[in-house]
Order: structure tokens, then sequence, then C-alpha cells
């Protein structure tokens, strides 16, 4: 997902990137389920630097954060495939 420079451009590259994982997930018959305990799933930077400890990335936790999307959030949209970002929400 590529940095906004607008609250209108990020909603509209959230979606994308919301759709996008979803839907590259359920073509590899994977759970759309993101950081999950389990193996399988949909797997971030954070999740993998705090389980592997091959990378020191949190991405895309602090961007998304820094736009209003809370973590809890961001999974609910990715695994129902549509961000829940409304026309009226605003960034914080």
């Amino acid at each position: 997902m590529a940095r906004a420079s607008d609250y209108g451009m990020f909603k509209q590259d959230y979606a994308a990137y919301v759709w996008l994982l979803h839907t590259l997930a359920a073509q590899a018959n994977i759970p759309t389920n993101v950081d999950s305990g389990s193996d399988r799933g949909i797997k971030t930077h954070r999740w993998i630097s705090l389980t592997y400890h091959e990378t020191d990335h949190v991405d895309p936790y602090g961007y998304l954060k820094s736009w209003g999307v809370s973590e809890q959030q961001f999974r609910n949209d990715v695994s129902n495939g549509v961000s829940s970002l409304s026309a009226g929400q605003n960034a914080i």
C-alpha cells in the first residue's frame, strides 16, 4: 500500500489493499484472518517480526493507525474483504 497524501486517497488505497489481501488469500485457499496465532492466514511484518525475529518492521499497523484505522478494524475488513471506512468517516 502506497503512502497517501490525503484522506480521500488513503480510503481508496485502503479499500484496494483490503480487497486484494482478501482475494489473494481466498485464491490461495488460506484463511483470511490476519495475524492469528495459527500458522495459516495472512501475516503482517509485525507478526513475522514478533514470531521469527527476522525483521524489525511492524507494518502496516502504525501507518493505518495514523489514518484512524485500528488493528481490529483492519482485521475485520480483511476478513470481510470490504473496507469499513464510510464516506463520512474522517481521519483523526
